[in-house]
């Protein structure tokens, strides 16, 4: 296993990165998430600065961790669940050591359009109840 991630590391041979996945930068990455994590590069050049892991394969974790918070928070609609699975996410990345305060922030304003609507939808909800509770007191009263 020694060398499998890059072929860095004691093995002498050049690892062959598994199928299905690209080197980007020196870190493995799904081919298909290969233009995600380069924009992330060019957009937060010093995103990496604090990375404090050392193992390639650690790194690689942790890389892909930010391409799928990265990628989930770019959407434009998002459940509580999805805000949830962003914050530990951001959580890892931070443990980590990467400096991510533009997705950390792009992820509280999702959390705030989330819990606005879920607001709005609960306001709706309760103000349905109460037309119907007024309306059953009514004809109460008129029997």
């Amino acid at each position: 296993m020694e060398g499998f991630w890059s072929g860095e590391g004691p093995s002498t041979e050049k690892a062959k990165l598994p199928p299905g996945t690209v080197n980007v930068n020196g870190y493995m990455v799904p081919m298909e998430n290969s233009h995600v994590l380069q924009d992330i590069f060019c957009l937060y050049p010093n995103i990496l600065s604090g990375f404090r892991f050392h193992m390639l394969p650690s790194k690689n974790g942790i890389i892909n961790t930010l391409i799928e918070v990265y990628k989930m928070a770019r959407k434009k609609e998002h459940t509580l669940e999805d805000i949830k699975y962003m914050d530990k996410g951001i959580e890892d990345l931070e443990l980590a050591g990467l400096k991510v305060p533009e997705l950390k922030a792009l992820v509280g304003k999702h959390r705030e359009e989330v819990e606005d609507k879920e607001g709005q939808a609960k306001a709706v909800r309760g103000k349905g109840k109460t037309k119907r509770v007024e309306g059953h007191n009514s004809k109460r009263q008129k029997a």
